[in-house]
């Protein structure tokens, strides 16, 4: 299994980081898992085909998560000399379906599909099943918005997106036994702005609590100094710990987390 770090920025762009984004893949089958603008380009660039995602999974409905549904839709509608035929399904929490309808119902030309299409949503308990991957839902504190982590699995291991949140013990009872666990840390510290989120030292206890030896920080806010976000993580985790950079791919085999080209 192949994690891509599309996007491990916020909703402020860098030259860096862009918004939340990863696609998980095996033996040329695709997830995408949040869509932020700017993550279906950064897939291409790492070599993977648009035409391949069969799920796209959202932890919630904030706009730099998810306004790269529309790109992918418009993709698949209108590539040159192609029709797409395989079902697309989009995934998300409570009331992502209502939201991904006015969202598409903006675009009048993203309604004349050649493929079908299923807009679902899943709660806390709830299985998706991929065929080639499931994924275990569970309902995480995030502001106001309805959010969900989700623990994916397949045959090569497991591993815990955490999305957008605050601690919980959903999130650690979620993550429990994972091969690895990627988890938003938006701030190095907290701030009056964190609540709806976690710190590096939060996700790093988040972690440890849930007995994780890898585990990937992401989300960073523009300005976030790598250096602080190391040093108040591993006060709170003794695992290896990695800052997630756009681009950056992983490879899960066999309990094992490995850097991949």
């Amino acid at each position: 299994m192949r994690i891509a770090i599309l996007g491990s920025g916020t909703g402020v762009p860098t030259a860096e980081r862009g918004p939340a984004g990863f696609a998980i893949s095996d033996d040329g089958r695709l997830l995408l898992l949040d869509g932020g603008s700017g993550t279906l380009e950064k897939l291409v660039r790492l070599g993977m085909d648009y035409r391949n995602v069969g799920t796209a999974l959202f932890t919630h409905c904030h706009a730099d998560h998810t306004l790269d549904l529309v790109s992918l839709i418009h993709a698949l509608n209108f590539t040159p000399e192609y029709v797409h035929e395989a079902p697309l399904r989009a995934i998300g929490p409570p009331g992502f379906v209502a939201f991904a309808e006015r969202l598409l119902a903006a675009y009048p030309s993203l309604a004349h599909r050649s493929y079908p299409m299923e807009l679902t949503e899943v709660d806390d308990g709830d299985t998706v099943d991929a065929g080639w991957l499931s994924a275990t839902v569970a309902k995480v504190p995030h502001g106001n918005a309805r959010a969900n982590a989700y623990r994916i699995s397949t045959p090569d291991g497991v591993v815990v997106f955490s999305g957008d949140c605050s601690p919980s013990l959903a999130l650690a009872d979620l993550a429990r036994g994972a091969d690895l666990m990627v988890a938003e840390a938006s701030f190095a510290r907290a701030t009056k702005e964190s609540s709806p989120h976690m710190t590096a030292g939060e996700a790093g206890h988040m972690a440890q609590a849930a007995g994780i030896e890898t585990l990937v920080l992401t989300h960073f806010n523009p300005g976030t100094l790598e250096a602080d976000m190391r040093a108040n993580c591993a006060r709170e985790f003794q695992g290896r710990l990695i800052l997630a950079r756009d681009g950056m791919c992983l490879e899960v085999a066999g309990g094992r987390v490995i850097a991949a080209d």
